[in-house]
């Protein structure tokens, strides 16, 4: 799918909001999160399923906040830091990796620190991020896919609303040089308002 950039949709890239929920913040990544960022990226448990390889010096996370930082100056879509709002330590981070302004679509993607794991916080952010996306930018359709064999992933995304479309096979070469069959989700602007 291409990737459309006008409209709102690059305004809200460009000048993504704070967005808060019962425990977390969401908000943009900062120099200063590299430890807690490093602190999660480094555990290969956490890229097991993912597109990118588990971080092996701060430096590579460093890079990552950079790339990141980058996108929020060209107004692409890109992730916030999720944050613990009792402690302000980074734990996650979740966001949109692709925005079409023709179709009114984006698609997101997360990761979390184990440490939160089954405990509903990767949902709440993902709630937070697709409500963001119909009354905000006026998205008509948000998707994700996860690896098949990612149950945890697939039940962040059932948690938060959304409809399993059915598998994708050999969608994802990770880094790690893995060719991945995944599952499809979606949620639509109907779905939401329901």
């Amino acid at each position: 799918m291409g990737l459309n950039m006008t409209g709102s949709g690059k305004r809200f890239f460009k000048n993504m909001p704070e967005l808060s929920t019962r425990r977390l913040v969401l908000r943009r990544l900062r120099k200063t999160d590299v430890d807690d960022i490093f602190d999660y990226a480094s555990r290969p448990v956490v890229t097991k399923y993912t597109i990118w390889d588990y971080h092996r010096t701060n430096k590579e996370t460093k890079a990552f906040i950079k790339r990141v930082t980058e996108k929020y100056k060209h107004g692409e879509p890109v992730s916030w830091a999720v944050t613990d709002k009792r402690s302000g330590k980074v734990i996650g981070t979740a966001g949109y990796e692709f925005y079409s302004s023709i179709h009114k679509t984006a698609g997101i993607g997360y990761a979390i620190s184990p440490d939160y794991w089954n405990k509903g916080y990767m949902t709440e952010a993902v709630k937070k991020i697709i409500e963001f996306g119909f009354k905000k930018i006026g998205l008509n359709r948000i998707e994700a896919v996860c690896d098949i064999k990612n149950i945890g992933s697939a039940r962040v995304m059932e948690k938060a609303g959304m409809k399993f479309e059915g598998i994708q096979r050999s969608r994802i070469i990770t880094a790690k040089g893995r060719v991945h069959d995944v599952k499809s989700y979606a949620i639509t602007r109907k779905d939401f308002y329901k």
